[in-house]
């Protein structure tokens, strides 16, 4: 589940964020619902990156749920500005982009 930097070297690290985000993209034309635990992995392990949010937000979009949602948005939109980063004020906004 988490794929620990640490544990792995970078490069395959990489490898393997990389096939999770076209395995996540893949399912989000195909199969919605199955996309949100892989994109939830993404995000567990790329917590600053800005479409790994994106395809989470797109998974939650598009199987209706508005509550999880607000909630994930919410926390990356903290998680972000602690870093100095800003997102749009809504996950709306934020899929407009």
């Amino acid at each position: 589940e988490d794929l620990d930097e640490a544990a792995l070297p970078a490069e395959l690290r990489q490898h393997l964020i990389r096939a999770l985000t076209v395995q996540v993209q893949a399912l989000l034309e195909s199969d919605p619902r199955s996309a949100v635990k892989p994109a939830r992995l993404l995000i567990a392990n790329e917590p600053y990156d800005q479409e790994a949010l994106r395809l989470l937000c797109r998974a939650l979009h598009q199987n209706q749920n508005r509550r999880d949602l607000a909630r994930v948005y919410g926390e990356a939109h903290q998680r972000m500005l602690e870093v100095g980063e800003e997102l749009p004020k809504t996950w709306q906004a934020f899929l407009e982009v």
